[in-house]
């Protein structure tokens, strides 16, 4: 199309409506430089008002010796080496491993001014928020016999943001004048899940429950669970190292043996104080009902450790073979293994490929294995 495509009064009309979104841009652009001038106005307010509030020079801090004469050496515990006011305790271990039912037991002789494994509790109640089905949960308040205790189920607070649900818990808490919130369990207490739990979400939200308890006087316990995986025992618990940061101390719970019979239970402790770095073991009793101090190994050595050391063991046996061998050569080369079943040795072989640290050549009459050179274990 041309102009004279265009009557006069066409062209007039489309120059006028280029001139208003001209002088509309222009009002635009002035709107943002008065915004941003008002902006450093405001900025500049602050400054100077913050300015003339700031204490003056040497009127606040203190020298050490007035510190240690202000702080008291010995904590006021609740638990020795555990629970103290005002502090966030994490118990993490995975599903089903019985921290819900260890820290029912704690909150139960707390209740009572019992001792526990831990040595002797300062008389306190808790209020409770758990997620747990009810029948499940009734089952560990009675072993833990807990009367005073008040329960708060998951679905009383579901419609509740987490910073909601964090003041009320607080609240009921002060009300009933407990001293101690035990919240079972974090990630669906939370709502957090999914990649949220690998990021700083975790941590943030403990930090601001942990300020409001704090400003209450109460101590929380969370129940958490760990993630899957061989990680080291201080990045095992979901939400990484902003949640552990967020917390007083972190109890790792872990089995003793992979035996889901077997009671025993390595905890282990990393504090801020030096009370509350340690290892222990616990086992429950035949009723559930209490705890009894045992010895248990440091570390745990689980069925897939000994597989691995196995498989380690196995590489290198066939490594000593200058061939490929069959499974009944390296039955008779290797002393360990003289007395073993041919199939039982083909399944030792078998092992080292599926963890690709071996070959196996299925085309000859009898089927031979050799060692990959570059294992990954």
């Amino acid at each position: 199309m041309t102009p004279d495509d265009f009557t006069d009064e066409e062209i007039e009309e489309h120059l006028a409506w280029e001139a208003g979104l001209e002088a509309e841009q222009d009002e635009i652009t002035r709107e943002a430089a008065d915004l941003a001038r008002r902006q450093r106005i405001v900025t500049e307010a602050q400054r100077l008002q913050s300015m003339a509030t700031r204490p003056p020079v040497g009127s606040i801090g203190r020298t050490a010796a007035e510190l240690l004469a202000e702080v008291p050496e010995e904590v006021d515990w609740f638990l020795p080496g555990l629970l103290a006011p005002k502090w966030v305790v994490k118990i993490a271990a995975r599903e089903k491993l019985g921290k819900g039912v260890f820290t029912a037991y704690l909150l139960g002789c707390m209740e009572r001014g019992e001792p526990t494994v831990f040595g002797p509790s300062k008389q306190a109640t808790a209020l409770i928020y758990t997620e747990e089905p009810e029948d499940a949960f009734r089952e560990k308040v009675a072993d833990a016999g807990l009367e005073q205790a008040t329960v708060i189920l998951g679905h009383e607070l579901g419609a509740y943001r987490w910073d909601d649900k964090s003041a009320v818990l607080v609240e009921n808490a002060v009300y009933h004048d407990h001293r101690v919130i035990f919240i079972d369990n974090l990630a669906r207490a939370t709502g957090v899940s999914g990649s949220e739990e690998n990021d700083n979400t975790l941590g943030r939200m403990v930090g601001e429950l942990g300020d409001r308890a704090a400003a209450a006087g109460l101590c929380v316990i969370l129940n958490h669970h760990h993630k899957k995986g061989g990680t080291r025992l201080g990045d095992k618990s979901r939400g990484g190292t902003a949640l552990a940061a967020a917390c007083d101390v972190n109890v790792e719970m872990e089995e003793v043996v992979e035996n889901a019979l077997d009671r025993r239970r390595r905890l282990t402790s990393i504090g801020r104080l030096k009370a509350t770095r340690w290892i222990r073991g616990i086992e429950l009793s035949d009723d559930g009902h209490t705890y009894a101090d045992v010895d248990v190994p440091e570390s745990t050595t689980t069925r897939a450790d000994q597989r691995a050391e196995t498989r380690l063991m196995d590489l290198i046996f066939l490594r000593g073979f200058d061939r490929p061998v069959t499974a009944v050569q390296f039955q008779q080369g290797v002393p360990a293994y003289r007395d073993k079943a041919v199939a039982t040795v083909k399944n030792h072989l078998n092992a080292l490929v599926a963890a690709e640290m071996a070959v196996k050549d299925t085309l000859a009459r009898e089927h031979t294995w050799s060692a990959i050179n570059q294992p990954s274990i």
